[in-house]
């Protein structure tokens, strides 16, 4: 399991820690046959680079590590773990056995808050029951994205607490977004090589709709030097 520092330089800056038991992606709604890998996707160029060594034993092929699966059982302090940081658990090339026993270590850590991130929320529907300390997220980018991903995300999950990961933002997502049963909004610019910025404009259209909803909003570095917004929900406080 690996710590992260809360707003830390280098960390996830919204959560404590990130839990591995499933690593790898085919991208949204692809598998082996046909994958549909995000250009910008950070875990990939890791998994590359590192292919062949452990933990990347099958480069960015969803993997399951059972190994992993008691760590955050050992944990004693209650923290926030980010689930799959480098994969979808709720990708189509992921078998229903990894994902259900990853659900079962989670429902056996009430201490702690599990945090899912999908670009794949079709597959939610699936798990309709999920633990009530797993808050479920899906991830957006473009107009294309905003509103089936969003939409499907509050059809699918009713009673556990959901977030939408807007980055990078590479265009003005407000319009399409449905943002009703949102409880939380994290904003965040691509990086990397040759990244670009988004414009002013689509990260105030997005502050407005959030604002106006009462939804708290967490602007990632290095955005936040440029519209200095870190606000979280209750639950974390």
């Amino acid at each position: 399991m690996n710590k992260q520092k809360r707003n830390g330089k280098d960390g996830i800056q919204w959560t404590n820690m990130t839990w591995t038991p499933i690593t790898g992606c085919y991208g949204p709604g692809g598998t082996e046959e046909n994958p549909r890998m995000c250009h910008y996707c950070y875990a990939k160029k890791i998994a590359d680079r590192f292919a062949g060594t452990k933990g990347y034993q099958y480069g960015f092929k969803p993997t399951f590590h059972p190994e992993r699966l008691n760590e955050p059982e050992k944990l004693r302090t209650p923290s926030k773990i980010f689930v799959c940081s480098t994969g979808d658990m709720f990708g189509n090339a992921v078998p229903n056995e990894w994902i259900d026993q990853v659900i079962e270590r989670m429902r056996e850590c009430p201490r702690h808050i599990f945090q899912l991130l999908t670009k794949n929320p079709e597959r939610l529907y699936d798990y309709p029951k999920l633990p009530g300390n797993c808050w479920i997220g899906t991830s957006i980018d473009h107009p294309e994205t905003a509103h089936a991903r969003s939409e499907t995300l509050n059809t699918a999950i009713l009673d556990n607490f959901k977030f939408l990961s807007i980055e990078p933002l590479l265009g003005d997502v407000t319009p399409y977004v449905d943002w009703d049963g949102i409880d939380w909004v994290i904003v965040g610019q691509q990086s990397g090589k040759g990244a670009k910025p988004p414009e002013d404009k689509w990260v105030r259209n997005i502050i407005t709709a959030t604002s106006y909803r009462k939804i708290p909003l967490f602007v990632k570095s290095p955005l936040y030097a440029f519209f200095p917004i870190q606000e979280w929900p209750e639950e974390m406080l």
